[in-house]
């Protein structure tokens, strides 16, 4: 009976990824994250985060040993432009002239899109 009650608490109580605790980190305590993308920016293995201020990267490096790292730290107001390329293929352009390209794993970039620009409306 014990061990049925303890294993039911354990299924219910959601943990969040450790990338996405590290990415966590790295906004504002009124900030929250609202949407997560795995794929590649620039090469780099990772997960795009979008909150409600801002857009992240964090990569993702190892295999038993993960190590975490904030690539992409990106204010709304700092992107000059965003724009799909092709079906997995999104481009940021920041207004002092950076860009950076995210590709997803296995959805179509333009669902990414379609987030980050709405987030970006409700500035």
């Amino acid at each position: 009976m014990y061990i049925f009650y303890f294993c039911f608490m354990i299924t219910r109580v959601r943990m969040k990824p450790k990338w996405y605790e590290f990415g966590e980190k790295s906004i504002a305590k009124d900030d929250e994250v609202k949407k997560n993308y795995t794929g590649r920016l620039d090469g780099e293995y990772g997960h795009l985060m979008l909150s409600d201020k801002k857009i992240l990267f964090v990569k993702e490096e190892g295999f038993l040993r993960k190590k975490y790292a904030v690539t992409l730290n990106l204010q709304y107001e700092d992107i000059e432009e965003i724009k799909q390329e092709d079906r997995f293929d999104l481009k940021i352009t920041e207004e002092s002239g950076g860009s950076y390209e995210f590709i997803t794993d296995d959805i179509p970039v333009s669902i990414v899109d379609e987030s980050v620009h709405d987030l970006m409306k409700h500035q």
